[in-house]
């Protein structure tokens, strides 16, 4: 957790401590790393994102989950630079099918 934490504030300038639960996460091996995802929910879609590590993310967007995997030129995203996004979407579906 500690390491997510410290991840989110450097990529995009979002503390999540008091909004991460230890209980709250899918597990996901991607490209041969075994990946633990963190599931963050209810932030406001007005909330200011800021990079701190320069040269690692060129913008962020808000999307709607349900436009993920497929729906890449509606957003104005390339598919090569969601790669990571493109294979952990179905598992974040699947994720929250099983919590409802």
């Amino acid at each position: 957790m500690e390491t997510a934490i410290r991840e989110t504030y450097e990529e995009i300038g979002f503390d999540i401590t008091d909004k991460i639960d230890p209980n709250t996460y899918f597990d996901l091996k991607q490209y041969g790393v075994q990946n633990r995802y963190f599931v963050i929910s209810n932030i406001d879609k007005d909330t200011f994102f800021l990079p701190n590590v320069v040269n690692e993310i060129e913008y962020i967007k808000w999307v709607p989950i349900r436009d993920f995997p497929y729906d890449y030129c509606k957003h104005n995203l390339e598919a090569t630079n969601v790669k990571l996004i493109k294979s952990s979407v179905p598992a974040l579906k699947s994720y929250i099918a099983n919590r409802n």
